[in-house]
């Protein structure tokens, strides 16, 4: 699913306009941004999960197509952590 489908489909479910669920879109896309930015842990949404900002030290890995050993530099990793709500309705749904 794309990111216009999502705005479609809200705008569709909500009756809305596209443009007013693309200007929430951008604008929580922003504060999610801004919040794991700073020094956050984490972003929880209830009925979705969080977002967690994960060290991650540096290492040295290989080029698989050259087998060059390259060093991956200490950065942060976003980590999406899915809640018991939403996984069991993900389960549910399946066919």
């Amino acid at each position: 699913m794309t990111r216009s489908n999502i705005i479609r489909t809200i705008a569709e479910e909500a009756k809305l306009s596209q443009k007013d669920v693309k200007l929430v879109l951008d604008a929580f896309e922003q504060e999610l941004v801004k919040a794991l930015a700073e020094d956050t842990e984490s972003v929880r949404l209830p009925y979705l999960g969080s977002f967690n900002r994960v060290w991650r030290e540096s290492k040295e890995r290989r080029n698989p197509k050259t087998q060059e050993k390259v060093q991956v530099p200490a950065h942060y990793q976003i980590v999406f952590k899915p809640n018991k709500y939403f996984t069991e309705n993900v389960q549910a749904s399946q066919y």
